[in-house]
Order: C-alpha cells, then sequence, then structure tokens
C-alpha cells in the first residue's frame, strides 16, 4: 500500500468514525426522550388512579384524555403517545442504538490501531 493509499485509508476511517459517532449521538438523544416520554405517560396513568382513590364517592375529577410533558399538552391520540408505547418502535430503536454503539467502538478501535488516537 502506498503512503497515499495510506493516507486515504486514514481520512476515510476518521470521517467514517465521526459520522458513527454523530448517528450514535442522535439515537441516544431519541432514547432519551423516548424514556421521558414513558416516563410522563406512567405518570399520567399513576395519576388517574391517585385521582380516583383521592375523589372518594363523589367521582373523579380528572381528565384521563389529556396529559402534560414539559409544558406540553398531548391527548391520548397524539401520535408522539402512541409512539412511546409502540413496543416494535421502541426495540427498533434500541437495536439500533446496539448497532450503532458496536460500529462506533470497532471504529474507535480501527482508529488505535492505526495510530490516529
Amino acid at each position: 500500500m502506498t503512503d497515499d493509499e495510506k493516507r486515504k485509508q486514514k481520512a476515510m476511517l476518521l470521517l467514517e468514525c465521526n459520522e458513527a459517532e454523530q448517528d450514535l449521538q442522535h439515537l441516544e438523544y431519541k432514547a432519551l426522550e423516548l424514556g421521558k416520554m414513558l416516563e410522563s405517560i406512567g405518570k399520567w396513568t399513576s395519576g388517574i388512579v391517585g385521582a380516583m382513590h383521592d375523589s372518594g364517592p363523589s367521582g373523579p375529577n380528572y381528565n384521563y384524555w389529556e396529559m402534560e410533558i414539559d409544558g406540553r399538552k398531548y391527548d391520548h391520540k397524539d401520535d408522539a403517545i402512541k409512539t412511546a408505547i409502540n413496543h416494535d418502535a421502541l426495540v427498533s430503536l434500541m437495536q439500533e442504538l446496539r448497532d450503532a454503539r458496536i460500529k462506533f467502538q470497532n471504529l474507535c478501535r480501527q482508529k488505535h490501531n492505526l495510530g490516529l488516537i
């Protein structure tokens, strides 16, 4: 392999590693946002049960169909809610996150082996 080919290989590896890191960060952000949404859905459902117990025989005084997350109101039919509780979408995101981490780790190992770290 010529010196020029080695430089091109190193440059390509650095670019791939940078792109893989950006992809990983994006997926981590999506996973964190999904986690916040799931946590809020849990609080919402717990709130419904709590309101039922707190209301006594007069009946619940709680809006069952709306919730507020970070200052934004969501209806139970909102796509963000549907997506958050979609098991297949969650599993798919976790698989993408796992694959992105493995790819990034492999590229970092290659950088190390080529003395780029």
